[in-house]
């Protein structure tokens, strides 16, 4: 449950009621004690108290007032506040508010059920300030609360004298009964006087007469953008540059290759020898196909004579050959490697020749550096108009076609032709732009646009405060440049001379309603106007005194209602 904060207020004298009242007004309490203490000379008639009581309303605050005054707590109850009890040596817990009804005021002051009741009036809601010196109109007596130490002795009946003494009252009790009796019928006095008072103050008319204005509707259209080359606006603005640095990198795989022969070919190498001595084929032999493809044995070997005589047979002999390049070329076919070395011994392949291989190298290709930069591009292109309204001040509007690119600069992890499995590349690129402040252009075309209403006004008339209303802004663009077009409507009202004002009291006093109702709505610019006398069951017009009417001026609000500003009142 939340705590309910109480402050306790004093009024001294009339000269506080603007201080209290502010205080209320101004503070943020929920509740609030008005006390005034002895000696006091403010709250002695209604209007001050009824400040004091709608200034709590306004600011939705309880209000009770604490006085043993049986006129101030009489002038609460008539204007329908709370009045709560008084104590000189209160403690610091709030005390319990003591509430008088109308029907508690008629029983004190002594009315039956079938007689008539004076009740407290309604007060009408406006927002002028009370004029001080008006007097106030609403009264209940109430008699003096009777001290119980009175009412007590008044009950007593009083001692018989003793016999022995003469027969007449002892002359101290006579002198008490006197002062009690003195002191009772200056109290009663008082409150008759103080009564007749508020009788007079009650009955005494009083007129308020409301002047509406004549009103107009005025209107006027404004264009507001940024400051661009070949734009013209009502209201412009310049805008902001932005710079930013975009970074974007990416890795693939190559595609490039070439091939490192790692094995050599081997066979056999069978040799035939004709003549008839051996001879001797060293390691190291080489021989080659017709093609070029050379071979070298690995190993001495002496190939046998030939036997013409005997076996009819050449000398021949195998020996192992190696290519002498690494690599798939010396993988050859059977009999490709066919000739005659230098000694005269014949050469051949029986078989073909195997084992001469390669191994894959990855390299970077041409195509590789092109797909990169294709991928990095359309990146940066994705990117561009997110940053850049990323690095923007908050509230900031990126203006479009204002984006201007650099060049991108491009580092690759390996030139094209060099071994590698994967190309790395990274890209850097300066982006710069313009943007303007939205709101901060909107707040620069407000007053241009009061101005240009208030330039629409016309002589004889002024503009109605918090009666601007504009329509939605329409967007539109000069060569480029965003801006905005509005329209807004306003009313102006008729201004009512200051000394006409003063003059109309005077006019009025003493008018019966008729004359007075046209002569207040014949006034020049006023378009429509309304009197309101009280007590309004008076049989009589205006007050005779000037000084008992008053004069407002009533305009319309946005939400419909109508409030008055200024109030003058005849000398």
């Amino acid at each position: 449950m939340v705590a309910r904060q109480r402050l306790t207020l004093a009024v001294h004298s009339s000269a506080d009621i603007d201080r209290v009242e502010a205080e209320i007004l101004g503070g943020d309490a929920s509740q609030y004690t008005v006390e005034t203490p002895d000696g006091s000379t403010g709250l002695l008639n209604v209007r001050e108290v009824r400040r004091l009581l709608q200034a709590a309303q306004a600011v939705g605050a309880e209000i009770a007032f604490s006085t043993d005054d049986p006129l101030r707590r009489e002038l609460v109850t008539i204007v329908g506040g709370t009045v709560s009890a008084y104590d000189d040596d209160r403690s610091d817990q709030p005390t319990t508010p003591v509430v008088t009804t109308n029907e508690d005021l008629t029983k004190k002051i002594g009315y039956l059920p079938g007689e008539a009741r004076m009740t407290a009036p309604v007060l009408r809601e406006t927002t002028s300030r009370f004029d001080r010196d008006e007097p106030s109109y609403s009264f209940v007596i109430t008699p003096p609360t009777v001290h119980r130490y009175w009412e007590v002795m008044a009950e007593q009946e009083p001692e018989p004298a003793p016999r022995q003494a003469p027969q007449r009252p002892a002359p101290t009790r006579r002198t008490r009964r006197g002062r009690k009796g003195a002191r009772l019928a200056c109290s009663m006095l008082l409150v008759v006087l103080l009564g007749g008072g508020i009788l007079f103050a009650y009955l005494a008319p009083h007129a308020t007469v409301a002047l509406t204005p004549e009103l107009r509707t005025i209107d006027a259209t404004l264009t507001y953008g940024v400051a661009l080359p070949g734009a013209t606006w009502d209201v412009a603005v310049q805008p902001s540059a932005r710079d930013i640095t975009l970074l974007s990198s990416a890795t693939i795989a190559t595609s490039g290759e070439r091939f490192e022969p790692t094995e050599a070919a081997t066979g056999s190498l069978r040799l035939t020898n004709p003549s008839t001595s051996e001879v001797f084929v060293p390691a190291g032999t080489t021989v080659r196909t017709a093609t070029g493809i050379e071979f070298q044995t690995t190993e001495d070997v002496t190939v046998p004579a030939a036997d013409p005589f005997g076996t009819l047979t050449f000398g021949s002999a195998s020996v192992s050959i190696r290519a002498t390049n690494a690599g798939p070329e010396g993988n050859i076919s059977a009999e490709e490697l066919v000739g005659q070395l230098s000694s005269g011994v014949f050469f051949t392949n029986p078989d073909a020749t195997s084992g001469g291989a390669n191994k894959r190298v990855q390299t970077v290709s041409p195509a590789d550096v092109e797909a990169l930069q294709a991928r990095i591009t359309a990146d940066l292109d994705s990117r561009v108009s997110s940053e850049l309204t990323q690095a923007l001040p908050q509230g900031h509007v990126l203006i479009e076609g204002s984006v201007t690119r650099q060049e991108v600069t491009w580092t690759f992890s390996a030139p094209v032709g060099a071994d590698a499995t994967e190309l790395r590349a990274d890209a850097t690129q300066r982006v710069s732009a313009l943007s303007y402040a939205l709101e901060e252009l909107q707040r620069a075309a407000e007053a241009p646009l009061r101005e240009k209403l208030a330039a629409a006004v016309g002589d004889g008339y002024a503009l109605v405060p918090n009666t601007i209303n504009s329509d939605e802004p329409v967007t539109m663009r000069q060569n480029g440049a965003p801006g905005y077009s509005v329209h807004a409507i306003a009313t102006a009202e008729a201004l009512l001379p200051p000394d006409m004002l003063e003059q109309l009291p005077g006019r009025l006093a003493g008018a019966d309603d008729r004359d007075a109702q046209m002569i207040a709505a014949g006034l020049p610019g006023v378009a429509h106007a309304q009197i309101e006398r009280t007590p309004a069951w008076l049989p009589f017009g205006l007050p005779k005194r000037a000084s008992e009417i008053e004069v407002v001026i009533v305009r319309p609000t946005p939400d419909g209602a109508t409030t008055s500003n200024g109030s003058t009142a005849g000398p």
